[in-house]
């Protein structure tokens, strides 16, 4: 193709294009257009994409999330995105059904969903909705995709602007806002046109979904879902990569891009807007077509390896020569690493160890009981306890709660048991991420209660740290301790000395100085006998 077509004139529509384009060539009486199938595959999807779709349904989402997982939705507030929460997979079509029953403004206007699917939730939950919170990090994903280009055009500067620049091109002067790259006053038709030639002359990969998203367009290459772990760190740099050669071939070479691709939507956890959501700015709803994977051509669905053989993407994958990266460092000790399984049980017992203490304070009164001892059997399910032994521990503090549980004659409290085995059973349980603040919140537990019952990890921030001695202070203060019971008053410090190796306490003549010291400045002792020379023998 003729590189002369790479660019449209300012305010030129697609239909002064193509007619401009028009040929004259030997022996036929009319002009011939070189771009037939080029024109018929524009109308084509530009008519679909002038729809106003009214909903979403779960076809559109399971086109990107095909495996399983969750995917967020997000949605533009005042000054910041408002959570709508996090969806599983096998859930889409219910959940959708719940929020247009209940909550139909979650799914209304300027909403947003994550290209790519997360292996977790933030475990509480959404107050307007009742579904998770989103775990919208990049560490938390679990499936790449689609790659994606996000293109921002339909900027005249100027009141109605999106009608201006649609119907009435040529009532915008070239001058109307000089902040205002000229790139950016295209209308959404001329910057598919402009998408379209390029991915005809092989600029950019076939586009597998196309997308007007209010103002521009979004551009998706659907991916064979790609298994990501946050440590082969490899897989994301590939992916960030063929999204930014992606922004670089649409946007051109020089200083006159040809469409204006943005380069920060290049990362992985990326949210784009959903059909039928409504852009404010200019009152349309976004469209996507195709909107489901089964009108989606197989060619049209990516490896990672072709999307970035096709873009020349240097493989960030480490050869299998160069030395492994050690992710986590061995346990100095057991229970040491919070984030690993024997510090998960470890997070585990601190908390049930300072719940029980407000449970013996009789700090859990009505209202607060039953889930109270859910929550502590979570602890214990985490934990690794049996569940029997699970039983017997809460039945024995449920009696100390205000009233104790189960109240006698009420019909509506559940056995201790049967909270346990729910708990323990539940075959919709999934991870349960547990907050110390929430908890803190939830049991009400102030500075004082804290500081007063020395709990370790449900402490409110106005508390602070609880001062936990470490092994070496623990022995420092026995070895002091065994040192006073020794009358050091009364003692020579050779005396001294060997009186405590044969307590089997390994330390030098200047270790046991300084202990005699900080015991004689803590005003436990007063030392006035200097004397040196020999131990005495023992007596026969």
């Amino acid at each position: 193709m003729n590189s002369i077509f790479l660019r449209l004139r300012p305010y030129q529509t697609p239909e002064d294009y193509f007619r401009e384009s028009l040929e004259e060539q030997e022996g036929v009486p009319f002009k011939v257009q070189p771009y037939a199938e080029l024109e018929a595959r524009f109308k084509q999807i530009r008519e679909h994409l002038q729809e106003q779709p009214i909903r979403v349904d779960g076809d559109f989402f399971r086109m990107f999330h095909r495996r399983d997982g969750f995917f967020c939705l997000l949605r533009k507030g005042m000054d910041r995105m408002i959570e709508v929460g996090a969806i599983a997979q096998e859930k889409t079509d219910e959940v959708l059904e719940r929020l247009y029953d209940h909550v139909p403004q979650a799914l209304t206007n300027n909403v947003y969903f994550t290209i790519n699917s997360y292996y977790r939730t933030l475990g509480r939950t959404c107050t307007a909705t009742f579904l998770p919170c989103p775990a919208r990090q990049e560490k938390n994903i679990r499936w790449l995709n689609a790659c994606y280009v996000d293109i921002d055009v339909g900027r005249f500067g100027c009141e109605n602007e999106f009608l201006l620049g649609k119907y009435c091109p040529e009532l915008l002067p070239d001058d109307l806002d000089e902040k205002i790259p000229g790139e950016k006053r295209l209308t959404w038709e001329q910057a598919l046109l402009l998408a379209m030639i390029l991915e005809e002359q092989g600029t950019i990969p076939p586009v597998s979904v196309y997308a007007r998203s209010g103002r521009g367009i979004y551009l998706f290459w659907l991916l064979e879902p790609v298994k990501f772990h946050y440590g082969k760190h490899w897989i994301l740099t590939n992916y960030k990569a063929c999204n930014r050669a992606l922004v670089d071939s649409i946007r051109g070479n020089a200083g006159l891009p040809l469409l204006p691709g943005d380069y920060l939507a290049t990362d992985g956890a990326r949210i784009l807007r959903i059909p039928s959501s409504i852009h404010t700015s200019t009152g349309t709803r976004v469209c996507y077509w195709p909107s489901r994977l089964d009108d989606v051509t197989p060619e049209r669905i990516y490896t990672l390896e072709q999307m970035m053989n096709f873009l020349q993407v240097k493989d960030a994958t480490p050869s299998p020569d160069s030395p492994a990266v050690t992710i986590f460092k061995r346990a100095a000790a057991p229970f040491s690493t919070p984030a690993r399984a024997n510090g998960v049980k470890a997070s585990m017992k601190y908390r049930l160890a300072d719940a029980e203490k407000l449970f013996r304070e009789r700090l859990i009164k009505k209202g607060k009981r039953y889930h109270s001892l859910r929550t502590m059997a979570l602890f214990h399910l985490y934990a690794g306890t049996e569940e029997a032994e699970a039983v017997k521990h809460l039945e024995k503090l449920a009696h100390f709660c205000r009233p104790p549980y189960p109240t006698k004659g009420e019909v509506n409290d559940i056995p201790v048991r049967k909270i346990v085995e729910c708990a323990y059973h539940d075959e919709d349980k999934r991870p349960f991420l547990f907050s110390n603040q929430v908890l803190t919140k939830f049991w009400n537990t102030d500075k004082e209660t804290a500081e007063r019952l020395e709990l370790r990890v449900l402490r409110p921030p106005t508390a602070g740290k609880l001062n936990v001695m470490s092994d070496k202070e623990k022995e420092l203060r026995r070895r002091r301790e065994a040192l006073l019971r020794l009358e050091p008053e009364n003692h020579s410090l050779t005396e001294l000395l060997a009186m405590m190796k044969r307590k089997k306490y390994r330390l030098s003549e200047t270790t046991l100085r300084s202990d005699l010291k900080a015991l004689e400045e803590a005003g436990l002792i007063l030392r006035s006998n200097r004397k040196g020379g020999r131990p005495r023998k023992a007596k026969q």
